[in-house]
């Protein structure tokens, strides 16, 4: 896109080697000292490196270190952009390497000297011709240490492989991925998404970008950006050539050129075939417990020709199945009436997809059984809302219900049977006084057919009953995880429900900038950010007085996803735990992440705690050699939890009860 522009070869000429602003080592002052090699070579990094076995002065050789080695640094550093073309490549290793296999690869490729430095932990290339320009390389470090143990991918602060760019004179595109002309392209996007290097960073709001075959497409933009990522839930079209078309404008207004070493813009590539298969379903194979008016869903690894598929259910509820299909290659199965109880049900697909191929074996099997549970379906819906005095409960009825028995317990890990509250006809019940007395209540609601047979649990509500107490000279923080669904959307629907006679400011944490962000009252009203509230956020509240709050709500399962951060982050993450949870300690929330408390060789986690809300501190419980220590804490409903990550990870929460939404 845009106008032709040749680019000439960069003017020769004197050279200096000094710190640059993208690595430590620009070049030799002249192109024939850069062949010199030997004793210019190591009299040029003198300054740069420590000192080297067998000079004057030097060290002995730093013997081998237990485990695989992994690179520690690069020059040039991950995604830089701008990179002289005549910089050379430094890698660094934490442990002496066999030079006879240890490899650095570039791509695209160019002839490198290797120089080993720094008793072979060190990694120089040179190479005799410049990098060419408006190019973004790829770089992998492999091989293996003294011992012979290989290099480690991942490990580290530093990426193996990393990315750079070369110094550019004009906006334009230096890479992308898939790249042009590429075939056999994964069609999900877990492995395969849409990447776009720029030569310098670009204006975000100008950018655009079209694919054909299309399909809905989400930027994420990262190094400044300079580069985009567009993810994309659903998957290429199988067997297909794609054509992407991007066009954008630099921070300074200037379009995209395209230049003799530029990537082409449009560009295409090729879907890899697949054979339609089926990948997953859901229930899955073997499951048992399947609720009875659970849908069934199958994924297909292709687009499906939706007419000619088939779907035989043996034995078949008591209604006909409704058919949705998404994007061709996922279809659900509804049915207004039920599977039968305790009953093993068998399906079995067939079809083809769109390019006439019969469905085959796949990851899922097919034909597949589940068994069904022995219970009715519970009522879906509970909502929990306050009507002070009292707290009110509404469902939804399943038909076929002729009465609802409606459960409370101020514990939530009670054994069953809990307290019965009361039988109703209808999908209502208000609980009297409950929004005052002072004391949490945990509710499920179950539904009885004519026969007097029960359904199983409804998602658990909650009314938390939440102190907040003063003392005065000194600070009186108080941590709130309020229900994953709750009536407060947003900071100031709880500044507008406590007040600025009750507490002074609402704070939630950011862990990508490692700081709160503030909803604050101050000179007579509330300012600072009215940050939205999700399910994750843990709060941070400073009361004025003591009072107690209520609140009400529900929990359902929610995905959080933990990022690890580069230094000098402290990957300090605050979670709110929903009060329905399954945990009663920290421990508990520990084995759920990490599959149990001994040691592992990659933790996800590196230490939990709670706010002690009297003592204005931190409980902690820490991994330690062998295992974990400190103190394994109890979880109150309410509370929240200070996690460090030391790998990135996601999890989601287990719950008591199952979400009936």
């Amino acid at each position: 896109m845009g106008n032709e522009v040749r680019l000439d070869a960069p003017a020769s000429g004197p050279r200096r080697t000094r710190a640059g602003a993208h690595g430590r080592v620009r070049a030799l002052s002249t192109r024939s000292e850069a062949s010199a090699g030997g004793l210019v070579l190591l009299l040029t990094l003198s300054w740069l490196l420590p000192p080297l076995s067998g000079l004057a002065g030097g060290p002995d050789p730093r013997p081998a270190l237990p485990g695989n080695p992994f690179v520690t640094d690069t020059d040039p550093p991950n995604e830089a952009v701008g990179v002289p073309l005549y910089a050379w490549i430094v890698v660094q290793f934490n442990e002496r390497m066999n030079t006879s296999n240890t490899d650095v690869f570039l791509d695209p490729p160019m002839d490198l000297t290797p120089n080993w430095l720094n008793n072979d932990l060190t990694l120089l290339l040179t190479h005799a011709t410049d990098f060419p320009a408006c190019t973004t390389f790829r770089v992998y470090a492999d091989g293996a240490d003294i011992e012979g143990e290989g290099v480690l991918v991942g490990a580290g602060a530093v990426p193996n492989p990393w990315m750079f760019t070369t110094a550019c004179p004009v906006f334009t595109i230096t890479r992308t991925d898939p790249e042009d002309g590429q075939t056999g392209v994964p069609l999900n996007g877990d492995y395969q998404n849409i990447i776009i290097w720029f030569s310098q960073a670009a204006d975000p709001a100008s950018f655009e970008l079209s694919l054909s075959p299309s399909i809905p497409l989400t930027p994420e933009w990262s190094n400044g950006d300079a580069k985009v990522t567009m993810h994309h839930a659903n998957w290429f079209e199988s067997c297909a050539r794609h054509t992407v078309t991007a066009s954008a404008r630099d921070r300074a207004g200037d379009p995209l050129t395209n230049v003799s070493a530029s990537r082409p813009n449009p560009w295409v590539f090729e879907t890899v075939c697949i054979k339609p298969q089926i990948l997953r379903t859901n229930p899955r194979d073997g499951a048992v417990d399947v609720e009875i008016d659970a849908p069934i869903v199958v994924t297909f690894a292709t687009h499906m020709n939706t007419s000619l598929v088939t779907v035989a259910v043996d034995p078949q509820p008591l209604s006909s199945f409704t058919w949705s299909w998404e994007d061709d290659r996922i279809l659900t199965l509804n049915h207004s009436w039920f599977f039968a109880l305790a009953t093993i049900v068998t399906v079995t697909v067939a079809g083809q997809d769109t390019h006439g191929d019969d469905l085959e074996s796949g990851p899922a099997p097919n034909p597949w059984f589940f068994t069904t549970t022995g219970f009715l379906p519970a009522p879906r819906g509970l909502h929990v809302a306050r009507s002070s005095p009292d707290i009110v409960l509404t469902w939804d009825a399943p038909p076929w219900a002729t009465s609802f028995l409606v459960y409370a317990s101020a514990d939530k890990f009670a054994p069953w049977p809990w307290p019965l509250l009361d039988e109703v006809p209808g999908t209502s019940y208000r609980h009297v006084d409950a929004d005052v007395d002072g004391v949490s209540t945990f509710y499920v609601v179950r539904a009885k057919d004519a026969l007097g047979t029960t359904s199983g649990n409804s998602t658990m509500g909650v009314e938390l009953s939440l102190a907040f107490t003063v003392e005065a000279g000194r600070t009186n923080v108080h941590w709130v995880s309020l229900p994953y669904r709750s009536s407060y959307g947003t900071a100031k629907d709880v500044s507008d429900a406590l007040t600025a006679t009750r507490i002074e400011f609402v704070i939630k944490h950011n862990a990508a900038a490692q700081r709160s962000i503030l909803w604050y009252f101050f000179r007579g009203r509330w300012q600072g950010t009215d940050f939205p509230l999700n399910p994750r956020d843990l709060l941070s509240i400073s009361p004025r007085v003591s009072f107690t709050w209520v609140v009400n709500g529900t929990d359902g399962p929610e995905p959080l996803s933990f990022p690890v951060y580069p230094a000098p982050n402290r990957n300090t993450h605050l979670v709110a735990l929903p009060p329905t949870s399954a945990y009663a300690n920290a421990s508990e929330v520990v084995v759920d992440i990490e599959g149990g408390l001994g040691p592992v060789a990659q933790p996800q986690i590196v230490e939990v705690a709670r706010w002690d809300a009297v003592t204005q501190r931190l409980i902690r419980f820490v991994r330690i050699a062998g295992g974990w220590g400190g103190t394994d804490f109890a979880l109150s409903p309410g509370e929240g939890l200070y996690v460090v990550v030391a790998s990135a990870f996601s999890w989601t929460p287990r719950l008591i009860t199952p979400e009936r939404p």
